[in-house]
């Protein structure tokens, strides 16, 4: 997937210096792989493990770490969440960037959270994408466009608290049967 999406997104990132793509991989066993990938689209990359700055001239930031996919969503404009693309894919947690209030887009193999994601997809509010050219296009689009990064944004909002307080009505649910 990374190659996939690195490879779209180099256009981008040759033309408009001040991008800045933050990668990260989910498993630490892909950390050398994914850096090699950008390496071989001649992305100037900097790697987290290494402790190396991010320049003005880093297109690609590697956040080859454990434990701090909350703070790449957190610094993101939007993001794209991966295993989303690949046959079969599966999909990530949509959920965490979302709560973070971060734009969200996302491949359309996303059985793994096929009821959260459609509860999202009907509500406008995640973009789905058949490939990584598309992901990238869109996520330009809301780069660019503060108004409907918002939009999306919001109606992603109102999901997260149409569904506050689920737990709670779990924990009832099963209690009634204890």
């Amino acid at each position: 997937e990374e190659q996939k999406l690195l490879s779209a997104f180099k256009p981008y990132l040759d033309t408009q210096p001040e991008l800045l793509c933050i990668v990260v991989p989910r498993h630490p066993e892909r950390f050398d792989e994914v850096f090699a990938v950008a390496q071989s689209l001649n992305l100037n990359t900097t790697r987290r493990s290494t402790g190396q700055s991010i320049e003005a001239e880093t297109q690609v930031y590697l956040a080859d770490s454990m434990g701090e996919m909350w703070l790449w969503y957190a610094l993101s404009n939007a993001c794209f969440v991966g295993g989303s693309l690949n046959e079969p894919g599966g999909g990530h947690n949509i959920l965490e960037p979302i709560a973070l209030h971060v734009p969200t887009v996302l491949g359309k193999n996303y059985f793994n959270f096929q009821t959260i994601v459609d509860e999202f997809v009907q509500a406008d509010a995640v973009k789905v994408v058949e490939d990584a050219e598309q992901a990238a296009a869109v996520l330009m689009i809301l780069l660019d466009d503060a108004e409907q990064a918002n939009t999306l944004n919001q109606a992603a909002q109102k999901i997260m608290q149409l569904n506050t307080g689920s737990l709670k009505k779990h924990i009832q649910v099963i209690d009634a049967y204890l």
